[in-house]
């Protein structure tokens, strides 16, 4: 919000942003006066967006994994309440759903988005009775870290090696 107020509006042609907010009254205050354009996480800001599609994109992951053959697939989440984890999650069970299978609300785990977060994620995930047989990850970041912990379990060591 600061640097929304100390913005110079007048020698702007446009705004090009991507906030984590649902409802960001200030971004609408400066829309008033400029062309807005917001991308990845847009809550419902104001003027054009460009977005991925999150609903389909985690119902498409989650398909692929299941014709592979995987039917125990966990969920590391992002954290609750944002719009993008809601629909990658809704995708998710949704593709669940589809193919007749369970949705398994201990394999679904919500937390923050960083690598950290996706190691820590899929290392509760493997110390579960029954783990899942395959992770879909709500971002890269959470991804990469959930691949460390698995070569991390895999590796004699127990380090994870690049």
């Amino acid at each position: 919000m600061d640097i929304v107020d100390k913005l110079s509006v007048s020698s702007l042609d446009g705004l090009l942003i991507s906030t984590c907010c649902n409802h960001c009254t200030h971004i609408e205050e400066v829309a008033s006066n400029i062309p807005v354009v917001s991308f990845d996480r847009t809550g419902e800001s104001p003027g054009s967006k460009v977005m991925q599609d999150d609903f389909n994109g985690a119902y498409e992951a989650t398909s692929h994994m299941i014709v592979q053959g995987y039917n125990r697939i966990g969920h590391i989440a992002g954290p609750e309440g944002q719009l993008f984890t809601k629909k990658r999650l809704n995708g998710y069970k949704a593709a669940l759903a589809a193919h007749g299978m369970p949705i398994q609300e201990d394999w679904i785990i919500h937390s923050g988005v960083s690598q950290q977060d996706g190691e820590n994620d899929t290392e509760y995930l493997l110390s579960l009775p029954q783990p899942p047989d395959a992770i879909f990850a709500v971002n890269d970041r959470k991804a990469i870290g959930a691949m460390l912990a698995l070569k991390r379990k895999a590796s004699p060591s127990g380090r994870a090696s690049a």
